[in-house]
């Protein structure tokens, strides 16, 4: 017969048990706000929603990457246009999931592997290149037209980047940019002069330089903030720049898939 005391071992036993199993849920790719997708549902959701990020990746995740999807997935709840989704991938398990992997030519060794579609062109997608990082990938998701607002990004200049990216006039481009210029000087809070300026500066280069410019300085603030040893100071300044830079480009390739 059971003693009280080997009772209650086994009772506490069971409930450590479970707060395992409960934790080791929780480390599953269906965070809060999220959508887990199968082969069924995947173009129902990408063909009717303005924005689908989907992330390919195992079923069970942690660490850096889990802080990152949880990011993302906040950042796209101030957003009803952008919706974050998972392809979870079981391994020793062959589902549906493989048949999409296959489809985007994804692979293990790859993951997590980030997608961006649209409901305008389903059929077209955009595969993120770049490395993990929760300021970088909103930076990209922007780049290609998402509504997500970022830091030291002003919508008075964006829509002078848009006009100006339309043209091929230099008569016209010259014109625009004399109007940001104009702006900037009629600007008194510094925090926004700083990054006005950084707009009018890269609208005068692409004049001279053409649009490959833009991928020049992605590069060059991306090595920037890499170094350990650029202050703190120097780092907010790269980081706001680099958010205004995807009002130009998404500083990353576009993945054509038929």
């Amino acid at each position: 017969m059971a003693t009280p005391l080997r009772t209650q071992q086994v009772y506490c036993y069971f409930c450590l048990l479970l707060t395992v199993v409960v934790s080791c849920t929780e480390g599953r790719l269906n965070v809060n706000g999220s959508v887990r997708l199968d082969l069924i549902t995947f173009y129902k959701i990408i063909s009717t929603q303005p924005f689908v990020l989907v992330k390919f990746d195992k079923d069970f995740t942690y660490g850096l990457n889990l802080r990152v999807f949880q990011k993302l997935v906040e950042v796209s709840l101030s957003y009803p246009e952008l919706l974050v989704a998972t392809v979870e991938i079981q391994d020793y398990v062959n589902t549906s999931s493989y048949t999409l992997m296959e489809r985007y030519k994804v692979k293990k060794e790859e993951f997590p592997a980030y997608f961006l579609f649209s409901s305008a062109n389903f059929n077209t997608s955009a595969r993120y290149s770049g490395k993990l990082n929760a300021d970088a990938i909103p930076r990209w998701i922007r780049g290609h037209g998402a509504p997500v607002e970022l830091e030291g990004c002003l919508a008075e200049y964006d829509s002078l980047v848009s006009e100006f990216l339309s043209t091929m006039s230099s008569k016209k481009q010259k014109k625009l940019l004399g109007r940001a210029r104009k702006k900037v000087s009629l600007t008194q809070n510094e925090e926004v002069q700083f990054t006005a300026k950084f707009y009018t500066k890269m609208l005068s280069n692409i004049a001279k330089q053409g649009i490959s410019f833009v991928e020049k300085q992605c590069s060059h603030l991306n090595r920037l903030v890499e170094k350990p040893e650029l202050s703190e100071q120097e780092r907010k300044k790269a980081d706001l720049k680099l958010n205004v830079l995807s009002s130009f480009s998404p500083c990353a390739g576009m993945t054509v898939v038929s």
